[in-house]
């Protein structure tokens, strides 16, 4: 059973408000009744999710696995950019093998080496 219904504007205000129409819907079951009131004009379908198929998840998996390599790449693009800072601040401090280390593990085996040639120079 569909009821439309009416608004009215509040006491005491010298304009009237707008009238806005709702939908109540009202079930019986088991002997009570549940009665719902929305506001018409809505698209309630647009609300109620649909489960993805087998190929958008495959897309929506191949898209997800496409940004966290770009990610990756951007990450070690900027650890490399900033891996000489790092590295010259260490030896600056005077923790040479520290800085090789660094340098070891970020992959640069040129700059470990330099690393390692500056910091064996006498002082």
């Amino acid at each position: 059973m569909m009821i439309a219904a009416g608004a009215a504007s509040a006491a005491g205000f010298a304009s009237t408000a707008a009238a806005q129409t709702t939908e109540t819907s009202c079930q019986t079951g088991y002997g009570n009744v549940r009665c719902t009131t929305k506001p018409s004009g809505v698209d309630w379908s647009q609300l109620q999710t649909k489960q993805p198929s087998y190929e958008e998840n495959e897309v929506l998996t191949q898209q997800s696995r496409a940004l966290a390599e770009q990610a990756r790449a951007l990450r070690i693009q900027n650890d490399r950019a900033e891996l000489p800072n790092r590295v010259g601040n260490l030896v600056a401090k005077g923790k040479c093998p520290e800085a090789e280390q660094v340098a070891l593990k970020a992959g640069d085996f040129e700059m470990a080496q330099r690393t390692r040639a500056y910091c064996t120079l006498p002082k």
